[in-house]
């Protein structure tokens, strides 16, 4: 159990900081898309 949850962290870990430029980039494509 310990290990299994390990993974998800990990997964969660390198998910996570991807997830979040996958947001930036939105954030830039709906503000360029409003400034047209």
């Amino acid at each position: 159990m310990v290990f299994a949850l390990g993974s998800r962290y990990q997964k969660t870990a390198l998910i996570a900081p991807a997830q979040k430029q996958l947001n930036q980039i939105v954030i830039r494509l709906t503000m360029l898309s409003r400034s047209n």
